[in-house]
């Protein structure tokens, strides 16, 4: 406020500048030389200056209705305006329920400038004549400001300083019932609703002045149960199609119809994703930590097999016969996700280093695996996991605390889930006996790495973190134009020819690789600030546009990146997700959407895959058209 307090000041300082002379720099005074649309403007600052002042005597003489029509009418004609501007791809409904949401925004915004009009009006006028007082009267202080670094702010936040400092408007609303109170008790119920805007104007102000205070998650106990599953399910993708027949990388995809079929082909970004998630499924205890190097192990020395460009892989491999796909071709963006995955791998993995034996979540892992069988086995459950699941809460309730009282709960583990798969295999489901067979490798995996020699694992993890740092050196220039100081969407390695379009949004999936590339001094710095931030605004909040608004490109990234709170990245993730929650309820669907399969199939039955969004996040036409929900893009988030 004592910015605009120092406008107002200086708008009036220079008011006899309307006038046909004015002071001289020589002489007592020279022909006004600005130009008529320049005292305009001063003009017009003279006159806003004045407005707060003018309505509040309007509005205190009983011209409520004329005021009430002067604040509100371009309120009114701005959502006219809206309501006849829909764009050609969002439905009338749609359109509809954004624009009454943004009339009501405005009319909120009216409501508070009502409130605020007295101090508004009391504040201006200090201005206007501190300045005439200083120029006619003291000739002091013309030049008076504080530098922002020194202004305290700490009593802003007070309501009590609120209201000392806004006592204008509680004083007026005080006086003005008490006024209609003695004389014309009728008026009173008329002018209440101003009267008690501006009475509580103070409380109003410290009420919308609060800093945010981010809502921790309130998870129930049901809640957290299905994300421990889902986790679980979700590594169990990795631990049937990871394997051998594939040379430990992960296919592509899955689909079960309209028949199963594996997509035997796979990208740097789902290799980074896969050797993440060995990390992931170490950390929330379903593999032991020789399991993590052992797959870890075999998927390196598969990508040490693999064809490369100036260590970059290429986009897509076969995974039987680790022949790149033609055309040979490098994306920049799988690029940039394989090295970010694998430098975070390399840190995961040297923390290691300090971790017990077991697992510090091994035991919670079994209870996830454990409730994800009876699941599958529905009405087979037996005594047999019934006593399983006791043993395992035990273990999670009271952990043990030494080698020999680990090897002593694991050989007890390894005994029940052995009788568990030996039961199922003659009684249940193909998926229970899937189930059940997973947690007995589980748990003989870490009994079997009580044994592992600690000198031995020093070595292997070691060895995998400085294979990990050399996988993640790739050479960028020949994707980096630096003329726009953009990387290309690829390169065609094929015709050895770089692409012409370029990643040039900061809100796009390339960002990890800009990232990545100037930590690692392969590119300068301007890139980061070359990427265009269009901005617009969704319920309020601040969010850059991407191209599809998907929730890829905005979440991605963030797997492994770092984010500061109250940034305009930090504020655009939550703007982003927000929306998309919003859309899916005007849609009546779950949310979630972003680049994936979907029902459309080719010759060969496979589904087909592009890029989805939601309206109003992105810069592509016809994001309204189409409506796809993908699971993936709600775990994102």
């Amino acid at each position: 406020m004592s910015r605009r307090h120092r406008w107002i000041r200086g708008d009036w300082q220079i008011a006899q500048w309307l006038l046909p002379r004015v002071p001289g720099a020589g002489a007592p005074s020279q022909v006004n030389p600005i130009s008529l649309l320049s005292r305009w403007k001063i003009l017009d600052n003279l006159r806003r200056s004045l407005v707060p002042a003018a309505l509040t005597v309007l509005l205190l003489l009983g011209w409520t209705t004329p005021v009430i029509a002067i604040v509100l009418l371009p309120t009114l004609l701005a959502s006219c305006t809206d309501i006849f501007r829909r764009p050609i791809e969002t439905l009338w409904r749609q359109h509809l329920a954004v624009a009454a949401r943004s009339l009501v925004r405005r009319l909120e915004q009216v409501a508070f400038s009502l409130a605020c009009l007295p101090y508004e009006a009391l504040f201006s006028l200090d201005a206007i004549a501190r300045t005439n007082i200083r120029m006619f009267i003291t000739h002091k202080r013309l030049l008076e400001w504080y530098p922002s670094s020194s202004l305290v702010h700490d009593g802003d936040s007070n309501i009590f300083s609120l209201y000392r400092s806004m006592w204008i408007g509680p004083a007026i609303a005080i006086g003005m019932a008490a006024y209609f109170t003695r004389g014309r008790p009728g008026a009173l119920l008329e002018t209440a609703p101003i009267l008690g805007l501006w009475f509580l104007s103070p409380l109003w102000v410290w009420w919308i002045g609060r800093p945010r205070v981010a809502r921790a998650p309130a998870l129930t106990a049901s809640k957290i149960s299905f994300l421990e599953k889902l986790s679980r399910k979700t590594w169990a993708f990795f631990e049937t199609f990871a394997t051998a027949e594939d040379h430990w990388l992960p296919p592509d995809n899955f689909q079960q119809n309209p028949a199963p079929v594996v997509s035997h082909r796979t990208s740097p970004t789902n290799i980074g994703l896969a050797l993440l998630a060995n990390l992931c499924a170490y950390d929330f205890g379903y593999i032991s930590c020789g399991r993590l190097i052992a797959q870890t192990t075999n998927t390196f020395r598969t990508m040490e097999a693999l064809e490369r460009h100036r260590g970059h892989f290429y986009n897509w491999y076969d995974t039987q016969t680790l022949k790149p796909l033609l055309p040979l071709y490098i994306s920049t963006v799988d690029s940039g996700n394989l090295a970010g995955h694998l430098l975070t791998l390399k840190n995961g993995l040297l923390a290691l280093l300090d971790q017990p034996v077991l697992a510090p979540r091994f035991f919670e892992g079994v209870r996830d695996t454990v409730a994800v069988l009876m699941d599958a086995a529905g009405s087979a459950v037996m005594p047999h996991l019934t006593r399983l699941r006791t043993a395992v809460e035990s273990a999670c309730f009271s952990p043990p605390a030494t080698p020999g009282s680990a090897r002593t709960s694991l050989e007890l583990l390894v005994a029940i889930t052995t009788d568990v798969a030996a039961n199922l295999d003659a009684t249940a489901n193909i998926e229970a006996k899937w189930w059940a067979h997973a947690l007995d490798r589980q748990c003989r995996d870490a009994l079997d790495d009580l044994t592992f020699s600690p000198g031995e694992r020093a070595t292997s993890i070691k060895r995998l973190a400085a294979q990990a740092d050399q996988f993640a050196q790739m050479e960028y220039d020949f994707l980096f134009d630096k003329t726009s100081r953009l990387f290309a969407i690829g390169y065609n390695a094929s015709e050895r020819r770089r692409d012409s379009s370029y990643y040039d949004l900061l809100a796009s999936e390339a960002r990890l690789a800009s990232f990545v590339a100037i930590a690692q001094g392969q590119v300068p710095q301007e890139n980061w600030f070359a990427l265009g931030r269009l901005l617009t605004t969704s319920a309020g909040d601040p969010v850059l546009l991407s191209w599809s608004g998907s929730m890829f490109e905005y979440l991605m990234p963030l797997l492994v990146m770092p984010t500061y709170e109250n940034t305009l990245l930090d504020q655009t993730y939550k703007a982003a997700v927000k929306r998309q929650i919003k859309y899916g309820r005007e849609r009546g669907v779950p949310w979630g959407i972003s680049e994936c399969g979907y029902n459309t199939i080719d010759a060969q039955l496979n589904y087909q895959y592009r890029a989805f969004g939601a309206p109003g996040l992105g810069l592509k036409r016809g994001l309204a058209e189409d409506l796809v929900i993908a699971p993936y893009a709600s775990a994102l988030a």
